[in-house]
């Protein structure tokens, strides 16, 4: 009776699960109540047995086992048995270390401060758990648990698409297979196991009743005032932030991650559109952020967890240099794999590849390097007018209600492709160095207006335009080149230390920034940015050292038309390069 009497005392008035750990029916339920009163119980009667206080031939037959574990191997393997009865933990090839809560359907980080605080409701202790058994328990589960996959906001079973899901948010997925209907299931469905910090993010729920149609989601794209001054129109601009929204639930056709740049001067709406897009994709709590400055390590590690906890981050104004930024935006949109520190630890690192989508903005970007731009979606955008500016209160409010339809036609926009992929996957063919990105949208295109790809090809073309327009658009060395080509465009074959002359003579008359500082540099700098180069000038440059000494000679020729064809190999990576030659330092003259 005594024993009775305790278990019924340490459940009558504690508190349920920390908030974060609460949603639809995720409170502590009746079976984690009996572990906690269980554990409590069982430390009690081992602490009087080792004292000698109670024989355990006197305890209880059904809390003897226990008792007998505690005493040999501790309160953390106790604590670990009792949790098998309400989940299972697991290990991923990255190092993260999970529990999965049956009542809730969620992964938890076992290293993490939501989970401490569960097994502090669930022991009633924090001295002896985080010093003891929590330590003892993660290196139980870091070398003895099952090691799974986890995805973070979609899933794609393989290449082929069978199967796609998405997650919900709450310990749901919407999934799909290929022919059937989207079916709302429990996360851990046929072992496909979703990882999602529950508190940033709130639920969602497709409502096909009223969406599905299409409407909502251009709806969403509609909101940006994007402008009409470039090689990219209204229409291009928006067709490609709807391309690239549904990419990011592709991941098995998206290795690759581009990244939209929002540019434009303050009051065009820039970042409405990004916190919108936000806002639909993870809920009212959504935030873009601003580039964090100071220490350079400090800002990218800021980034790298921002896109581990996220599925969208957006970074806001990026408008001064920032040395780490264009090697950290390559890396991302390359899908590289990233390691940054393990929270709440000072060396210990952990690996990640980013799956998180990536927008920024900025009123005057200063990460135009080629390699850089061609990994950018260039979005422009116009000052709105006063007769057509909306409150953000208002947008955020019509955002709100219309998520369940946006989610709606997402879902029905995937379910189109996934009944196309295996009839059109041999038929789509990259356009551009964003191979990926590029096949997705042609897909996209063919599938709804079949045979008919032409159109979103085309449209590749103006984005390499875009892109070699951002790289070039306040270089100095452009601007020195259009001023001293002559009216036909063309430049006979000259050594390259004449055309040096030249340019630096320019500079001096008209005022320009000279921004090489010699004969190679200027070699070097003409074959790292030609095709930006022939493209923001519509000309064709030839560099050929085939001469006596092996002295760089340069030809230009204009091509007609607005622009540049693609050079030979454009669509390998950065950019292609006609000559066949390599250029070293010392071949170009550099120290």
């Amino acid at each position: 009776m005594e024993d009775h009497q305790e278990m019924i005392d340490t459940t009558t008035s504690r508190p349920l699960l920390h908030p974060v750990m609460q949603s639809e029916g995720s409170g502590m339920t009746p079976q984690e109540i009996t572990i906690r009163a269980t554990f409590i119980e069982v430390r009690r009667l081992a602490t009087a047995v080792e004292k000698g206080e109670r024989s355990i031939s006197k305890v209880r037959k059904s809390r003897r086992e226990f008792v007998s574990l505690v005493l040999k191997h501790g309160p953390a393997e106790l604590l670990k048995n009792l949790m098998f009865q309400v989940g299972a933990f697991y290990r991923t090839t990255d190092g993260n270390l999970l529990f999965f809560r049956d009542p809730d359907h969620r992964l938890y980080d076992i290293e993490e401060k939501t989970f401490e605080r569960y097994l502090i409701q669930l022991t009633d202790n924090v001295t002896g758990l985080r010093h003891q058994w929590l330590p003892r328990l993660q290196a139980w589960v870091r070398f003895n648990a099952a090691e799974v996959t986890t995805h973070f906001l979609a899933y794609n079973d393989g290449p082929d698409l069978n199967v796609i899901a998405v997650n919900t948010f709450d310990g749901h997925m919407m999934r799909r297979k290929r022919g059937g209907k989207w079916e709302r299931v429990p996360n851990g469905t046929d072992r496909i196991l979703f990882l999602t910090p529950p508190e940033f993010l709130s639920p969602w729920q497709p409502d096909f009743e009223n969406g599905g149609t299409g409407k909502d989601l251009d709806w969403l794209g509609s909101l940006g005032h994007f402008a009409d001054d470039g090689p990219l129109s209204i229409e291009d601009q928006r067709r490609l932030l709807r391309v690239w929204l549904l990419h990011l639930f592709v991941p098995a056709l998206n290795p690759n991650h581009p990244i939209p740049l929002h540019e434009g001067v303050t009051g065009s709406g820039k970042s409405v559109l990004g916190e919108s897009i936000g806002r639909w994709l993870t809920g009212p709590e959504f935030e873009v952020m601003d580039l964090p400055s100071g220490d350079a390590a400090k800002a990218e590690e800021s980034l790298k967890i921002a896109l581990c906890k996220r599925p969208l981050v957006v970074i806001d104004n990026v408008d001064s240099p920032a040395a780490f930024l264009e090697d950290f935006l390559c890396r991302y949109a390359t899908g590289v794999r990233m390691s940054r520190r393990r929270l709440y630890t000072n060396a210990e690192e952990v690996h990640f590849v980013p799956r998180a989508g990536l927008i920024v903005t900025s009123r005057d970007p200063h990460f135009r390097r080629e390699d850089v731009a061609r990994r950018l979606l260039p979005i422009r955008f116009q000052l709105i007018p006063d007769d057509q500016r909306r409150s953000e209160t208002e947008i955020r409010t019509e955002v709100d209600s219309r998520r369940g339809r946006i989610w709606a036609d997402v879902l029905t926009e995937l379910a189109r492709v996934q009944d196309a992929w295996l009839d059109l996957k041999d038929k789509v063919k990259p356009s551009h160095s964003l191979a990926d990105f590029s096949v997705f949208g042609e897909l996209l295109a063919t599938s709804e207006l079949p045979g008919s790809p032409g159109e979103w090809r085309a449209l590749m073309q103006r984005l390499e335009t875009a892109q070699g327009r951002f790289t070039t658009e306040e270089d100095p060395l452009v601007e020195l080149l259009r001023a001293i080509l002559p009216a036909s465009g063309v430049l006979s074959d000259q050594p390259v230390r004449d055309l040096y002359k030249q340019l630096r003579d320019k500079s001096v008359t008209s005022d320009l920034p000279f921004p090489v500082k010699g004969v190679g540099a200027l070699t070097k700098a003409l074959k790292n940015k030609r095709p930006a180069i022939e493209r923001a000038l519509g000309i064709r440059i030839v560099l050929d050292n085939h001469h006596q000494g092996g002295e760089y000679h340069i030809a230009i020729a204009r091509v007609p038309g607005p622009g540049a064809p693609r050079t030979e190999g454009g669509d390998s990576g950065d950019g292609g390069d006609s000559d066949p030659i390599s250029l070293s330092e010392n071949e170009a003259g550099v120290p």
